[in-house]
């Protein structure tokens, strides 16, 4: 009983360094900014709204096939081009809304290590006077 005890105990004191300290798996993307940042309130329309992650993103040859984004208003109508890009570790597409009042952003990106990766930005709309809105569709737009 005792040598098989020791044996257990001489097993635990060599296995709990190995897998302590084990290399952990490379971790997906995760946003460090965006535009707008949740729960702002813009009161100017940006010229891009962006996405930028902590490490640069997966596109295949300039491919931006898996990324996206879809900018949403409370009615569920969507607005912009559909249009995405990627730059080093930012998404962008060319901003657009219609009238005042609360937007989801959702996105979706592939990350370094080419896990799929989205989320969703809350914000509010509170525009100029001046402001000439855009019209919302039923459907999200699909780039060309």
């Amino acid at each position: 009983m005792r040598r098989f005890a020791a044996l257990v105990v001489g097993a635990a004191v060599v296995a709990v360094p190995v897998l302590g300290f084990a290399a952990p798996a490379q971790a997906h993307n995760y946003v460090v900014s965006s535009t707008p940042a949740q729960g702002e309130t813009l009161t100017e329309l940006p010229a891009q709204f962006e996405v930028t992650t902590n490490s640069p993103l997966l596109t295949l040859g300039g491919s931006v096939a898996g990324f996206a984004m879809e900018v949403k208003d409370a009615a569920g109508l969507y607005y912009g081009d559909g249009c995405v890009a990627v730059l080093g570790a930012t998404l962008s597409e060319t901003a657009a809304l219609g009238a005042a009042g609360d937007y989801t952003l959702l996105w979706q990106l592939v990350s370094e290590d080419g896990h799929t990766v989205s989320g969703e930005i809350g914000f509010t709309w509170a525009p100029p006077a001046d402001f000439v809105p855009s019209e919302g569709t039923k459907s999200a737009a699909t780039c060309g």
